[in-house]
Formats: structure tokens, C-alpha cells, sequence
């Protein structure tokens, strides 16, 4: 390791010693630190062909998946045309 990093990480993955100020292994690319995931943010809203609720994560922009039955999903924000 170059003199001036007194604080050093070793990649788990292939053994290298690294810069704790690194975020990934230049050797291997293997992440160093754990990231967080992100929340979801969990809306529904009503389809207005099948009139069934779609669940949708908001923070990503991705369905889901769609209700079985017309019922709303429980403890899910319901979303309008208005919001």
C-alpha cells in the first residue's frame, strides 16, 4: 500500500488493500461498503379499463404488480388524476 493511507480497507472479495476512501476495488470492482437500498415508495392507483388497483414504486417508476380483485391494496397511498 502507497505511504500516506494510514486508513485501509481489504477487499473481501479478491484480498487487495485499498484506501478506505475507495467505494469499490480498483481490482476486481467489488463494492467495498455496503450501499443502502433505496426505499420503495409504494402508490396505488385504479386502471380504468380493468378497474383494478396497480401497485407501483414510486422512486423508480416500475409496476409492480396488478390486483387480482377491485379491491385497493391495504395500507397503500391511493393515487388520483389529481395528485
Amino acid at each position: 500500500m502507497p505511504r500516506g493511507y494510514p486508513d485501509t480497507i481489504t477487499c473481501k472479495n479478491c484480498g487487495t488493500g485499498l484506501p478506505a476512501e475507495f467505494s469499490y476495488c480498483y481490482q476486481c470492482g467489488e463494492p467495498l461498503y455496503k450501499m443502502p437500498k433505496p426505499k420503495k415508495e409504494l402508490v396505488q392507483v385504479m386502471n380504468p379499463i380493468t378497474k383494478r388497483y396497480v401497485l407501483i414504486d414510486k422512486s423508480q417508476g416500475k409496476i409492480l404488480k396488478h390486483a387480482r380483485t377491485n379491491k385497493p391494496y391495504k395500507n397503500v397511498r391511493i393515487i388520483t388524476e389529481n395528485d
